[in-house]
């Protein structure tokens, strides 16, 4: 009955959420300058890493990233055998070390689902690795603090997943996807008072992406 009536709160906060949206659309067009010219500041920093990304798409990343989308096709034999390939490139920056630490997370998947859990439980250790390695060249860099949670979060270590997360939450507090990311683990040790506080942050930043967090609020009925 307790976490139906928190998956009602979730569909309640998501309503309330549409009727604000559409009020600020229909309403009052007054906007605070201060906050625009952050959100400004913001958007130009975003532009400037995407900018910074794609100058470090390397050959490196072209082969790391060919070894990944073989998962997206089906051909997980493939991937596989790009694992000594992929494993002894020397990287250079942050990127190349996340799209590793990706590939990494994705052939532990693979393992994982085919029960094969030694094999599984290594390679999410690469990854973990790998995501050190980028944090060490540029320890802001929230990505990195996802995706490694992300990886602590598979091999069972959830508390030290939500530490990678919350480190995200600290340098990007508008960050969506560890908001989810961290309420998921918090949900996983039946926190279910900081996992809400989670999902109602993350919702408050995208008051549209109803589906995500509709997802996430059935987590509670399993």
């Amino acid at each position: 009955m307790i976490k139906k009536k928190i998956l009602l709160n979730v569909f309640a906060m998501l309503f309330v959420a549409v009727i604000i949206n559409f009020s600020v659309g229909c309403g009052n067009e007054s906007v605070d300058n201060a906050k625009v010219a952050e959100k400004s500041v913001l958007a130009t920093k975003s532009a400037q890493k995407f900018r910074h990304n794609d100058d470090m798409f390397t050959e490196n990343s072209r082969i790391i990233s060919r070894g990944s989308e073989m998962f997206d096709t089906g051909n997980y034999d493939g991937a596989i055998d790009m694992f000594d390939e992929i494993s002894a490139l020397e990287l250079n920056n942050v990127t190349e070390y996340n799209l590793r630490g990706k590939y990494f997370i994705r052939l532990g998947k693979y393992f994982a689902e085919t029960v094969k859990h030694e094999k599984a439980v290594e390679s999410f250790n690469l990854a973990i690795q790998n995501f050190d390695s980028a944090l060490k060249i540029d320890s802001e860099d929230a990505e990195s603090y996802i995706n490694r949670g992300a990886a602590y979060d598979w091999i069972g270590k959830h508390e030290t997943a939500i530490e990678s997360y919350t480190a995200a939450i600290e340098i990007d507090s508008e960050n969506e996807t560890a908001y989810i990311a961290r309420g998921e683990a918090y949900n996983i040790l039946q926190k279910d008072d900081l996992a809400m506080e989670d999902f109602k942050k993350a919702v408050e930043l995208n008051p549209q992406n109803f589906e995500t967090y509709i997802a996430r609020s059935n987590d509670y009925l399993a």
